[in-house]
């Protein structure tokens, strides 16, 4: 009797302990890789090149180049190839670049992000950030958090003023504020369409990276 009780409370100790863990990792899986892409795929660094080789065994100083805002070479023909992956679960174009957010005299440097939310959305849950009017990125509209919403004294329906150092301008109606629960995304983070981002950031027609979701993290 003893032995079968102790096995018994073995065995339930051991399913306990494996459903908990199990619901840990889910959740945490849930709570991390759905707001952050877990692939994402970008173009390849650029490389300062000597002009000549070293010979004589002469030392050679090269400099690293500056990394510029580039488009990913054949963009559409790459997603393309990766949607066919059958471990890949959902796939997303976007650009991403610096910028400034004006609202009278605040001014606030921001991160860019141009997205296309049809499938956007299918990579990154932003709609579950979303605490204030609700996710539209169409031409003239962005999302912004609520940090940033506090320091420009901005709300709903408002309009913002968005720039970038090339001197490219647009103003976009506020129709979404969220909350990532992180200060700093909260702050920094903006969403608008693809299209507007291309212009803004002078990548026409380009898209600074592609990121996807697949089904199982762990492989």
């Amino acid at each position: 009797l003893l032995i079968i009780v102790g096995v018994g409370l073995g065995v339930a100790v051991i399913v306990f302990m494996s459903a908990a863990l199990a619901g840990m990792q889910a959740n945490i899986i849930r709570r991390t890789l759905n707001y952050m892409a877990p692939i994402v795929v970008i173009p390849p660094e650029q490389v300062a090149r000597p002009l000549r080789e070293d010979r004589g065994g002469m030392a050679t100083l090269v400099q690293p180049r500056s990394q510029q805002l580039r488009s990913i070479d054949q963009w559409q023909r790459v997603r393309a190839q990766i949607e066919r992956l059958p471990e890949v679960v959902a796939v997303t174009p976007v650009i991403t670049g610096p910028g400034f957010a004006l609202r009278g005299d605040a001014n606030k440097a921001v991160n860019i992000t141009g997205i296309e939310p049809e499938t956007y959305l299918n990579v990154i849950a932003l709609g579950d950030k979303i605490v204030a009017g609700k996710l539209t990125v169409a031409s003239p509209d962005i999302v912004i958090g609520t940090e940033l919403a506090k320091d420009l004294g901005a709300e709903i329906g408002d309009k913002l003023h968005l720039t970038t150092a090339s001197g490219a301008s647009e103003t976009l109606n506020v129709t979404g504020i969220f909350d990532f629960g992180n200060k700093r995304v909260n702050t920094s983070n903006v969403y608008i369409s693809l299209h507007v981002a291309q212009n803004l950031l002078d990548l026409t027609g380009g898209v600074s990276s592609i990121e996807l979701r697949v089904r199982d993290p762990f492989e």
